[in-house]
């Protein structure tokens, strides 16, 4: 067994290639992230964040789905998403984070 792990090392590590979000970033209204799951990429771990003006983070409660109903939290701070990729072997890949609203604040 020590040997197939060795030869696993080499692989590349499950990565998603251009990830983005789609729909229009307004409360009431739903977004949706997508992209190409590469380098055998068999699941991920989806985070919606809220960038704040003070430069600070706050991880959205429960959205951890790649879609999301924007919210009036959601106004006046820029909204983005995480997603950790994850293979069949549990190893995780580089974290890749998109903003909504084109790096914009969300407005009303």
């Amino acid at each position: 067994s020590s040997s197939f792990s060795e030869a696993a090392d080499d692989d590349p590590l499950p990565a998603i290639e251009g990830l983005q979000i789609s729909g229009e970033a307004y409360p009431g209204r739903e977004l949706q992230a997508c992209g190409y799951s590469i380098n055998g990429t068999t699941s991920c771990n989806f985070e919606w964040v809220r960038h704040l003006e003070d430069g600070s983070v706050q991880y959205i409660e429960g959205a951890k789905q790649p879609m999301y109903l924007v919210t009036a939290d959601d106004v006046e701070t820029y909204l983005a998403i995480e997603v950790q990729p994850l293979d069949d072997r549990k190893r995780k890949g580089e974290l890749v984070k998109v903003f909504a609203n084109d790096h914009r604040k969300i407005t009303c």
